[in-house]
């Protein structure tokens, strides 16, 4: 669920970063790919050291 939220909280981000910069749509897609990539993988380093603090 953590790595759901963190992607779509990256995509969201990157697109507004990109839009605020007055990038093109092809900017702002690459852009909001590239973040909900980098957000993901925090997202599942996140979670596995969630659940190996807990189990």
């Amino acid at each position: 669920m953590i790595v759901i939220v963190m992607t779509l909280l990256g995509a969201f981000w990157g697109a507004y970063l990109a839009k605020k910069r007055k990038g093109n749509r092809l900017d702002i897609a690459q852009h909001a790919a590239s973040c909900a990539i980098l957000f993901c993988l925090i997202g599942l380093f996140a979670t596995i050291m969630i659940a190996r603090a807990l189990g």
